[in-house]
């Protein structure tokens, strides 16, 4: 950091200049700058003379000599009309973490530059010149805030084809020294898919806890910001948004993607020296340079996710096996169908179930009523009720039919489907006593099974061999 140049004016005879101390003021400590440093020019001849870096002491004083008694740093020597002069430009290097302080540094007053005339030998009080002053101080400083910037990649591999709302990105932004606001963010886009295929949103989020899906604390700070990727980027232009020192701000890039985007590829990445800024007063200058968490000494600039395919939405498939039993009692509990779920393209969650419950045979039916459905994962695969053991099946959910004969299972998510990850589920039946009677139970149509793609968050539609029914039985008392 530049501080101050001292210009001397020199009369009458050569002058030497035996030492310069620079003080050191402000809010800053000494040991937080590692350097201070005079660099001297002269007039005549014209050349560097002296070049030295040394550290405050604790104090905050800087001694500059020649580091040899009795020898000077440097003589200013005279042109033919008795005139000479120098220049001393100062300057200060300040340690990490220095953010928000603030600093000034100078001569103190005038003794503190030791000159001596090199034909009287007399010592030689500096006087002001012009508008010179003594004591001379630099400007009293805020050292500047910065920003630093860290990502972490969100993006789901793969990405689904139409999928919408989609966090794929995070980034935090930490502020030290002075409140910083955020101007501009510019996303760019990685990977082969068409930028106006893909649309952009960014989101604060509030609690950071946003990694699959957004959540009621995410807000957009400006809605109309949202767009298609335009030569590969997209800038957002957030109003009044500010990072305060000590309290992290997380924004998340959001994907949704159009119908046809399967088969490409894509991903972001944001370059942490193009985000706008403005530090807040007194400074109002841009916090640069913008720094990654991660590695704050030598922090990569640019920070992205991974460039992931994109395949076509989610497929579900459901397999049914009739487990009914011949001669099904009132009070006893009865597995009496194997559903088996398989999920293709994304994770896929199932968030309802309908079963229906008649007879076809027109002999007497069961009392719906008093029957009672549960839902158990078939954890070893068996195609029987294992409740204990050291895989026991499960509990997912149970319902009662109601006087219609229709038993809804209905929860965000019922059950989760791995893709490429069977996932079996016992149907067990409990007539109670009173329920006696003819009984089918069927899974009757599309539109009973109803699941949502993870990354796509679009509904699946299953597929199945509809209705899938079991054989009647008769539940005897």
């Amino acid at each position: 950091s530049y501080q101050r140049r001292w210009f001397y004016r020199c009369f009458g005879e050569p002058i030497e200049f035996y030492s310069i101390n620079v003080t050191l003021g402000g809010t800053i400590s000494y040991d937080e700058i590692t350097g201070v440093r005079i660099r001297v020019a002269s007039a005549s001849p014209v050349a560097i003379v002296y070049d030295k870096t040394i550290t405050f002491d604790s104090g905050g004083h800087a001694l500059f000599d020649s580091g040899v008694p009795g020898v000077p740093m440097w003589t200013v020597q005279m042109n033919a009309d008795f005139y000479g002069y120098v220049r001393v430009d100062s300057y200060i290097y300040l340690d990490h973490g220095t953010e928000g302080d603030t600093v000034v540094t100078g001569i103190a007053q005038a003794d503190h530059t030791e000159l001596v005339g090199q034909i009287t030998t007399t010592s030689i009080i500096p006087s002001p010149y012009g508008s010179g002053d003594i004591p001379t101080w630099s400007y009293a400083r805020t050292v500047n805030g910065q920003l630093y910037v860290h990502g972490e990649g969100l993006i789901p591999d793969p990405l689904v084809d139409s999928s919408q709302n989609v966090p794929v990105f995070r980034i935090t932004l930490n502020a030290e020294g002075q409140s910083v606001r955020i101007n501009s963010v510019v996303v760019n886009k990685l990977g082969i898919v068409a930028g106006n295929l893909v649309t952009v949103r960014m989101y604060i989020d509030a609690n950071n806890d946003t990694y699959t899906k957004l959540g009621p604390d995410d807000v957009e700070p400006d809605p109309t910001d949202a767009g298609n990727f335009v030569a590969n980027a997209i800038t957002f232009t957030p109003p009044d948004l500010w990072v305060t020192p000590g309290v992290d701000l997380n924004l998340i890039v959001v994907f949704s993607l159009n119908l046809g985007t399967a088969g490409w590829t894509l991903g972001c990445s944001i370059n942490a020296g193009a985000i706008g800024t403005t530090t807040a007063l007194p400074n109002l200058m841009p916090a640069y340079p913008n720094m990654c968490l991660n590695l704050p000494r030598n922090p990569p600039l640019v920070v992205a996710s991974d460039t992931v395919p994109i395949r076509d939405r989610g497929t579900l498939k459901i397999n049914m096996e009739d487990l009914s039993p011949p001669i099904p009692t009132e009070s006893t509990p009865y597995v009496w169908m194997k559903l088996t779920f398989w999920a293709e393209g994304e994770n896929v969650d199932v968030n309802r179930i309908a079963f229906t419950a008649f007879n076809s045979s027109g002999n007497p039916p069961a009392d719906w009523s008093r029957i009672r459905l549960g839902l158990f994962r078939d954890v070893n695969n068996n195609s029987a009720y294992d409740p204990g053991g050291a895989t026991p099946d499960t509990y997912i959910a149970d319902e009662w039919f109601d006087i219609y004969g229709e038993a809804e299972f209905q929860q965000s998510p019922l059950f989760e489907l791995k893709q490429r990850v069977a996932f079996n589920v016992l149907v067990l039946v409990l007539p109670q006593a009173g329920s006696h009677g003819n009984f089918t139970l069927a899974i009757n149509t599309t539109s009973d099974v109803q699941s949502k793609g993870q990354v796509s968050g679009l509904s699946v539609m299953p597929i199945a061999a509809f209705p899938l029914t079991a054989v009647e039985r008769e539940i005897v008392p």
